[in-house]
């Protein structure tokens, strides 16, 4: 199954099977969901990880943006809860 297909099944069928079984799917293919700003990212192929410690990496990440239904690469740096 496409990742497209994925997405839309987790953003447009909330609290149903179908979110969850894309969401182990997603999970299952690296991406990881951001509970704070509502999206899902993986490490980019391209760049990846330049630091990491126990509480935090930086890097290169692609975000699926649900608003404009596509994947934006960005540079930050993720904080471990």
């Amino acid at each position: 199954m496409s990742e497209d297909v994925l997405f839309y099944l987790f953003y447009n069928c909330p609290g149903e099977v179908y979110q969850v079984a894309a969401a182990n799917e997603l999970y299952s293919r690296d991406w990881r969901y951001h509970k704070s700003l509502g999206v899902w990212l993986t490490r980019s192929q391209y760049g990846g990880v330049k630091e990491h410690t126990a509480t935090y990496e930086k890097g290169s990440y692609n975000v699926f943006d649900p608003v404009q239904w596509r994947k934006v690469g960005f540079f930050f740096e993720l904080v471990f809860f």
